[in-house]
């Protein structure tokens, strides 16, 4: 999400659940996007939304260097707070699954807030290399020497 919330507390709050429906609208998975301390069970709660943090800091890194402050609240056109489930691998099922997506926000302040989905793409490996056309006569020489070098040794 970008967020653009007006001030600086931590005040937007957000949970969700993305899940697949076959053509019955059964589900036939569900990944939770919460802070629930139950994790991996699937089950959405929203009673455990996850905070997005407003204005962070001063940030000091471990040498003393003094960061400054962060505010996440200043609608940056870029993401600020990502919700991710990190088991979700829709290659797994049946593509003519239905994809639902239920997002909720709360303490929402007058600002304008972006919210988008994106997934990995999955990467198949390359095809194992094709040996060079003298890579293969080479061998074929040696081949056919050794050849001949046997049938030589085996007339003597």
């Amino acid at each position: 999400m970008d967020l653009n919330q007006i001030g600086k507390e931590a005040s937007l709050f957000f949970g969700g659940e993305v899940y697949l429906l076959d053509a019955n609208g059964n589900r036939v998975h569900t990944w939770a996007l919460d802070s629930n301390p139950q994790a991996g069970d699937g089950n959405y709660d929203p009673d455990f939304p996850a905070l997005a943090a407003g204005e962070i800091g001063p940030l000091v890194g471990a040498s003393g260097y003094d960061y400054g402050t962060v505010n996440h609240n200043l609608g940056s056109g870029k993401a600020d707070f990502i919700a991710y489930a990190p088991t979700m691998d829709l290659s797994l099922f049946d593509r003519d699954l239905i994809f639902v997506t239920h997002f909720d926000m709360a303490n929402l302040t007058d600002g304008f807030e972006e919210i988008f989905l994106t997934g990995a793409i999955a990467v198949t490996p390359p095809p194992p290399p094709v040996p060079e056309p003298a890579t293969v006569v080479l061998l074929g020489a040696g081949l056919l020497g050794l050849g001949l070098y046997g049938r030589r040794k085996a007339k003597k």
